[in-house]
């Protein structure tokens, strides 16, 4: 099916109007099929068309449309999920063109949107905590000026505060509301224990 999806992507990108429509046409298709994620994210990190950039991108961002809304995203097969939250920083870390890492990193956020209020993908904090602490300078964080943003170096490129900020505020946020929650509840059972 990836192949097949490629192909179908790297047709939307031909300037003709009758090979477009035939794409769109086959892209409907496609989109039935319940394996069209995990097809999308073999597009977005093994594409080999030469137009292999915009046909990564349209996959990313194809991917981020599919899973955008709540009941989207958890309607995927646990498998798909767990792959998604596996793959997508690795991808992310290994892009080295900018618009296609941009288009990731908002999968990355629509993922974090739906996993981190729930506490589902820890990992990610984990990875945002290496990639600004690491040794190596070809990842540690370059900070410019004491107040200036952050700035995430890796072997392909930089990671910049629009592409991992996001994802950070939405887990910090989330472990601030989980933190409260759980203050709130051990109050209430201290009101209750004392009430009795």
């Amino acid at each position: 099916m990836s192949q097949e999806l490629e192909d179908t992507l790297a047709k939307l990108l031909v300037p003709d109007n009758n090979t477009i429509q035939q794409a769109t046409q086959q892209l409907k298709e496609l989109f039935k099929d319940p394996d069209i994620i995990p097809g999308l994210f073999k597009v977005l990190g093994l594409s080999q068309v030469p137009q292999v950039t915009k046909v990564r991108q349209y996959a990313a961002v194809l991917i981020r449309r599919k899973i955008q809304k709540s009941r989207h995203w958890h309607a995927q097969s646990v498998v798909i999920q767990q792959n998604i939250r596996e793959n997508i920083l690795q991808i992310l870390l290994q892009e080295s063109e900018k618009n296609v890492r941009n288009a990731i990193a908002q999968v990355v956020a629509t993922v974090a949107k739906h996993d981190l209020p729930k506490n589902q993908w820890p990992q990610l904090f984990q990875f945002l905590t290496a990639y600004t602490k690491s040794q190596n300078p070809v990842e540690r964080e370059e900070v410019s000026g004491a107040s200036g943003p952050v700035h995430v170096k890796t072997q392909r490129g930089i990671l910049t505060p629009n592409t991992i900020n996001m994802a950070a505020m939405m887990y910090m946020f989330a472990s601030f509301i989980q933190s409260v929650t759980q203050i709130v509840v051990g109050m209430q059972q201290m009101v209750t224990h004392f009430a009795a």
